[in-house]
């Protein structure tokens, strides 16, 4: 082989490991940042019941939204009070606001909207949680909506 065919070899083999360098330390660094992401978003659902066991619902179901509904149904039931459901999302993070009438299924609820921005990987999940309650503040009904951004 002569010179320059060595030569050649050699700066091939060089670039090669060069481009491999790069690839490998891009792939590290992403695996650190997704893992230190991954460690905040478990944070903060772990810091906030109510929402973490509406998230953990909607990991393990096909229908995310009916899984969320049953979760929250389950912690407040049919007939919870609306200080006691609205008292706890707030504690969660939630800003919950009584609704206009335009919101209500039917005459004579009372409707409470919450919503909250939690981290996820691209950017963050918004969660809204309509509480329906009639006029002795009783729930009747929970909508529940989550959509990453």
């Amino acid at each position: 082989m002569e010179r320059d065919d060595k030569q050649a070899v050699l700066g091939c083999a060089v670039a090669f490991l060069v481009v491999a360098g790069v690839i490998a330390s891009l792939y590290v660094w992403y695996t650190i940042q997704f893992n230190r992401r991954q460690i905040e978003i478990d944070g903060f659902y772990q810091s906030r019941s109510v929402l973490r066991e509406m998230r953990e619902a909607t990991l393990r179901s096909n229908d995310p939204s009916s899984a969320a509904q049953q979760a929250l149904l389950t912690r407040f039931p049919v007939g919870t009070d609306r200080e006691r459901a609205v008292e706890a999302l707030s504690q969660d993070g939630f800003k919950c606001e009584q609704a206009d009438r335009s919101r209500r299924r039917r005459p004579g609820q009372i409707s409470v909207e919450c919503s909250l921005a939690a981290p996820a990987h691209t950017s963050y999940t918004s969660w809204q949680v309509q509480l329906l309650f009639n006029l002795d503040n009783r729930l009747e009904e929970a909508i529940v909506t989550s959509y990453t951004l």
